[in-house]
């Protein structure tokens, strides 16, 4: 584990700058920084996540840990990755894909409900049983992503950008009401300066 606590200040950038990095170059991950990416996606997720890949290892959540990021190092595709995430591993498609985005960030993107928002379609994907069809699905979320934000970002930065333009926006509805209503109620995060969990669907 990393004791350089300073940098955990930032959540994002530690998973994203050092979490992932180590991923790429030791081919596995253990339990801290598993649940590091899980506390950033959805920190009330924690309990369930642990349960579930912990029933799958039929061991402790290092063991379970190690074999999940194993499992996708191993992976011969992205596909191959995304159908283990959810056939295998039982995870939804919210937490699936956060993982995946700090392991692999030039091939998967957060599939996040403000960015279903700010395109205003794929709405439910995770709820899609067929794993071909929800791949499929969710490629298409990707390719949306890359054109609705600015080309010269990377596809990482493309869905801080549509995220913070839909926070944005929603401020600006706010003001305009003086306040009176929340048109988005369900998609708020906290001050803190790290990216903030996403709202499991």
């Amino acid at each position: 584990m990393d004791r350089s606590f300073e940098k955990q200040y930032d959540e994002e950038r530690y998973l994203f700058d050092s979490v992932g990095p180590r991923f790429r170059q030791e081919g596995s991950l253990g339990a801290y920084d598993l649940f590091a990416i899980v506390r950033w996606k959805a920190n009330r997720a924690i309990t369930r996540v642990a349960l579930r890949i912990s029933h799958v290892a039929d061991g402790d959540l290092e063991t379970a840990a190690r074999e999940l990021t194993r499992d996708l190092a191993s992976a011969h595709s992205p596909r191959e990755r995304f159908v283990l995430m959810s056939e295998k591993w039982g995870l939804r498609l919210p937490m699936a894909s956060a993982i995946l985005a700090v392991l692999y960030p030039e091939q998967f993107t957060v599939y996040d409900i403000r960015v279903c928002s700010a395109l205003n379609a794929f709405h439910g994907i995770g709820n899609l049983s067929k794993p071909d069809v929800r791949w499929g699905r969710y490629q298409e979320y990707i390719t949306a992503v890359n054109r609705a934000a600015p080309a010269s970002l990377s596809l990482r930065d493309k869905d801080r950008w549509l995220w913070a333009r839909s926070r944005h926006q929603d401020l600006e509805r706010l003001i305009a009401r003086d306040f009176r209503k929340h048109p988005q109620g369900n998609a708020k995060r906290t001050s803190n300066p790290a990216r903030k969990p996403r709202t499991l669907r």
